[in-house]
């Protein structure tokens, strides 16, 4: 394939493909992340890095978001695997960490609006093809997403689990927890997460329960200040967060 016009080889992903590989990214479907990661380790690979979910809700597993805990790599073992969260969590814990370093945070109820894009081309591809059905006056059939998303919004991100949020919201949950801290430390998390019909972005909607007071002011100045983060929050000019503008 082309990668900036330049033609760049693909390899199969087996044994002999990890020789000389020191850092190892795993961003394929978690059932190859898995079988993966068994093979890098004997093949001489020092750092696996999984972007695909797979072990991301491992308890020994780091889950590492480096502009919010840093210190979860600092003294990494000369061999480590290590998980980075999916993008929801990772969006949702760069805008808390300020938040929680000046004031705790004792509670999160988030929602996340995620699009098409959040199952690659494939399901870009099937939003485009359910808009041009519909607009044609046929049918309009789903097959990666639980409905059809065109015209639609689907408060169902991956399988229902007991107590009736789905797996993805679990996984939300735990996560934030753990990269704000974990266990008793880190805030009690509650999401509710949702299909929306644009083909890519990403939204997070956060109500926060702080320890501590913090003025509005205060918090806008903390967020401006953090390298990760753009505030762009003024009402009086209409400005807002948008993924893009057309």
């Amino acid at each position: 394939m082309e990668f900036r016009d330049e033609p760049v080889e693909l390899l199969a992903a087996d044994a002999k493909s990890l020789d000389g590989v020191d850092v190892l990214f795993l961003a394929g479907s978690a059932a190859q992340a898995g079988e993966i990661a068994k093979l890098a380790f004997p093949r001489g690979v020092r750092l696996i890095v999984d972007l695909s979910g797979r072990f991301a809700d491992e308890i020994d597993v780091p889950l590492v978001l480096t502009s919010v805990n840093p210190a979860a790599v600092a003294a990494l073992p000369a061999r480590a695997l290590v998980a980075v969260p999916d993008a929801a969590t990772a969006i949702a814990a760069a805008a808390l960490a300020p938040i929680a370093a000046a004031a705790g945070i004792a509670r999160v109820h988030a929602s996340t609006y995620e699009s098409a894009s959040g199952m690659g081309k494939s399901g870009m591809d099937e939003l485009g093809k359910q808009i041009k059905e519909l607009f044609n006056y046929r049918s309009a059939d789903a097959e990666l997403f639980p409905r059809s998303l065109a015209f639609n919004a689907l408060p169902r991100v991956g399988p229902f689990s007991k107590g009736g949020f789905t797996e993805a919201e679990r996984f939300f949950a735990r996560g934030l927890n753990r990269l704000l801290g974990g266990g008793d430390v880190g805030p009690k998390v509650t999401a509710t997460r949702a299909w929306i019909p644009a083909f890519s972005g990403l939204a997070v909607s956060l109500v926060v329960d702080l320890k501590r007071p913090l003025p509005i002011d205060e918090a806008r100045t903390l967020l401006a200040a953090h390298d990760s983060i753009e505030v762009v929050d003024d009402p009086a000019e209409d400005e807002f967060p948008v993924s893009g503008e057309t």
